[in-house]
């Protein structure tokens, strides 16, 4: 959490307002340099972007191609948030925010200090962006040593891996998420592993893979493992991703000689 730096007044007749907004392809340029910035109000209305309010009070929204921004009023300042005020820049330390951002053509000088994991992990997508997955795999890797319980890092690393061809990371990938099998069964994730499996020949990893995945499931659904990455699902949702996967599964089941055989839970 940042460090707080207090309240300020509540019935400030000019408060700070924080710009902010969703960043895609059609975002408008013109916007770009003001999102995750914090300015008095009365600054926001020299700028051009008046900020107007509902009759409850409540800044109302800017929509813009179907996309929302907008003002929201600081009611506290942290350290980030005054290092903003004072320099201008964007206060966002989120990785994917300033990810988006950095996409769309803005400058980590356009930021506050940036801690080194978050750099790191912007740097790798941006490398994977371009094909370079050597240099995406080195910095993800600085990101993933400083934060080795950070899921987003851990996603991009074995990712990266197996993209280079380290069958190793579905191993580790499997280890790491252990307890939370339904979030990558749910997300797809597991699936990306058996294609690579399959696309290289591997039919003891396969089964293997398979195996403990199934292991996995099971474990949840008899409730002998808990979630340690996600957030907890009830076992009728466990027992359900169980059943897709082994529906999704069927012709490779046969393919490699791993039926299963096994009641499912309920």
């Amino acid at each position: 959490m940042p460090e707080t730096g207090g309240a300020y007044p509540f019935d400030d007749p000019d408060p700070y307002l924080k710009f902010d907004g969703p960043v895609y392809d059609t975002t408008p340029r013109n916007f770009l340099p003001f999102i995750d910035t914090i300015r008095r109000e009365s600054e926001w209305r020299s700028l051009g972007l008046a900020p107007k309010k509902d009759r409850s009070g409540n800044y109302k929204p800017i929509i813009r191609k179907g996309l929302y921004f907008g003002f929201h009023r600081r009611v506290s300042l942290s350290s980030i948030d005054r290092e903003a005020i004072a320099t201008g820049k964007k206060c966002t330390r989120n990785p994917d925010s300033v990810l988006s951002l950095l996409r769309q053509g803005i400058n980590y000088d356009d930021f506050v200090s940036l801690p080194e994991d978050v750099v790191a992990y912007c740097d790798c997508q941006k490398a994977a962006d371009q094909g370079d997955l050597e240099t995406a795999l080195s910095h993800i890797k600085k990101a993933f040593d400083a934060k080795c319980d950070e899921v987003k890092y851990a996603n991009a690393y074995f990712a990266v891996r197996l993209r280079l061809g380290d069958k190793s990371a579905i191993g580790e990938e499997l280890t790491f998420f252990r307890g939370d099998i339904d979030c990558l069964v749910h997300s797809g994730r597991v699936y990306e592993w058996l294609k690579y499996l399959s696309s290289i020949k591997d039919y003891p990893g396969l089964r293997m893979t398979v195996r403990q995945i199934d292991e996995q499931l099971d474990a949840l659904i008899a409730g002998q493992a808990q979630s340690r990455r996600y957030s907890p699902q009830t076992v009728e949702f466990y027992a359900h991703e169980k059943e897709q996967f082994v529906k999704k599964t069927a012709h490779l089941r046969k393919r490699i000689g791993e039926p299963y055989a096994t009641q499912l839970s309920t």
